[in-house]
């Protein structure tokens, strides 16, 4: 897929790097779509306020604690995690010094719906690899 506008695709930048949105073979991106929506909804400007200072801290600092960040066990996935009264998850993989996000999501309780999410994310970033004509191993 060819960017005309490679800026359209960064959601943030600083010194410690860009959060970008990942790509689907069908040229989607559902983050950004889904952080669209939260950004025009009233009742969840806040949240997408929230989430938005917590990746602008990310590449600004480099680093998050736990509380904000962290990863899903045994994938190379982690997820940004604005605040415990948010339930908003947002599933990411990073390339270098680059971040990109796959969707966003409300936590639920169950391990089945967590898997799904996983899954899902696991599903965009194999094809946003495609998309870049990247490796697996990279």
């Amino acid at each position: 897929m060819h960017m005309d506008n490679i800026d359209d695709n960064i959601f943030e930048k600083g010194p410690f790097g860009t959060i970008e949105y990942a790509i689907r073979l069908d040229g989607s991106r559902p983050a950004k779509d889904d952080l669209e929506k939260l950004s025009k909804r009233k009742k969840d400007r806040r949240k997408y306020s929230i989430l938005k200072l917590v990746m602008k801290q990310f590449v600004l600092t480099g680093d998050l604690p736990p509380s904000k960040m962290d990863g899903y066990r045994n994938t190379k996935l982690r997820k940004f995690k604005p605040k415990e009264t948010y339930p908003l998850r947002v599933p990411f993989f990073t390339v270098g010094n680059r971040h990109f996000l796959t969707h966003v999501f409300e936590k639920r309780e169950g391990n089945a719906f967590i898997q799904e999410q996983i899954k899902k994310a696991k599903k965009i970033r194999k094809e946003h690899y495609q998309v870049m004509g990247w490796s697996d191993d990279i």
